[in-house]
């Protein structure tokens, strides 16, 4: 029991230490004025447009989006914060502390309580080039509010693979049912779910109950596009500022190449999106990115060479699998529209950070 005390008196002054560090982080950063998107949300929700009510958050639509969840924090935050542009600044860091503090817990339950894995997650997330638009832009909250659900999805998906409880799936889609309708983005997570459903260890429930639990992401998947081609008569994906997404193969593969070669650290993209261009940096950019790659793969070298790829039923090794099949699910999610920004990355990232950190243990 003193034991017990003691580490969950360690773990919540580690918290507090990486809230502190985000705090000061962003806090810090002279940026005080609306712009953009965001003058526009402000100015919607003030003059009876969308999220300027309860009512409205659950029955409009923004540039053809259903975001009843998203709508509705807004419509809250938008009535209480006015035009105090810090004030919502201060609401963005909060909940990027919440998502510092959940991307450490499960970093740290994955690697069996080590602080050193807790931490280094922590920071790495905190000081990450994806995180900045989470905090800077009112529009922000929805990708935070986005990646703290997901967060708690996964934290419930690795407790089902380690306990065997139905329970812990069930709440995944519940959290899962709620981020589908903060941004449609992450309906992909419901293979994540599928999965996790048929991967539950068979000693503690049956197949039958397996099969049940695999219908709920598809159920709640058909659900969101009820709502939104039959009631809302609206198209059921759509890409960023409106458009229609078409898939072309030659723009997807480019994307996805350009998500994971950010993941492993190099800067790529146009400027206006990415800030600066690898090859604008040229040595010092390429060198930045070889050393994080060399570093990673060999984390995952390592990891991998602990891994019984003819023992699908240990239960580590289903968590690493999940985590990868949900990294490239979120990968391929932010590479199917006209572009390709960062803050899309920013929720693979996270998962991304889960599997490395994984790897080391």
């Amino acid at each position: 029991m003193e034991l017990n005390l003691k580490t969950t008196y360690c773990y919540w002054l580690f918290i507090f230490a990486l809230s502190s560090i985000c705090t000061v982080w962003y806090g810090s950063l002279p940026y005080l004025t609306f712009m953009g998107d965001d003058l526009n949300l402000i100015v919607k929700a003030q003059d009876g447009g969308y999220a300027s009510s309860i009512a409205k958050a659950f029955t409009m639509v923004d540039a053809e989006k259903y975001r009843p969840v998203m709508a509705l924090f807004y419509c809250i935050e938008i009535k209480l914060l006015g035009n105090n542009f810090i004030n919502y600044i201060c609401v963005n860091i909060v909940i990027q502390c919440i998502n510092t503090a959940l991307l450490a817990y499960v970093c740290w339950i994955l690697s069996n309580n080590n602080y050193l894995i807790l931490i280094v997650a922590g920071l790495t997330a905190i000081v990450s080039r994806f995180a900045y638009y989470n905090v800077l832009q009112v529009w922000g909250a929805m990708e935070g509010l986005g990646i703290l659900f997901l967060l708690l999805l996964v934290i419930n998906v690795v407790r089902a693979m380690q306990y065997g409880r139905v329970s812990n799936i069930l709440w995944a889609n519940a959290w899962f049912m709620i981020l589908i309708f903060t941004a449609e983005r992450f309906l992909v997570a419901g293979l994540f779910l599928l999965f996790a459903a048929f991967m539950v260890n068979p000693n503690y429930i049956s197949r039958i109950q397996r099969t049940y639990l695999a219908t709920i992401p598809m159920l709640i998947i058909a659900f969101n596009y009820f709502i939104k081609k039959k009631v809302l008569d609206v198209n059921f994906l759509v890409g960023t500022g409106g458009t229609h997404i078409k898939f072309e193969f030659v723009k997807f593969v480019s994307f996805v190449g350009s998500a994971i070669a950010n993941l492993f650290g190099f800067n790529v993209g146009p400027d206006y999106l990415s800030g600066l261009n690898v090859m604008d940096t040229w040595i010092p950019g390429v060198l930045f990115g070889v050393g994080v790659t060399v570093v990673i793969l060999s984390i995952f070298y390592y990891g991998f060479k602990s891994f019984r790829f003819g023992n699908v039923e240990n239960s580590q090794n289903k968590i690493l699998i999940l985590l990868l099949l949900l990294l490239f699910s979120l990968i391929a999610a932010a590479s199917i529209t006209i572009r390709q920004e960062f803050r899309w990355l920013y929720s693979p990232y996270m998962v991304f950070l889960n599997g490395v950190e994984f790897n080391l243990f």
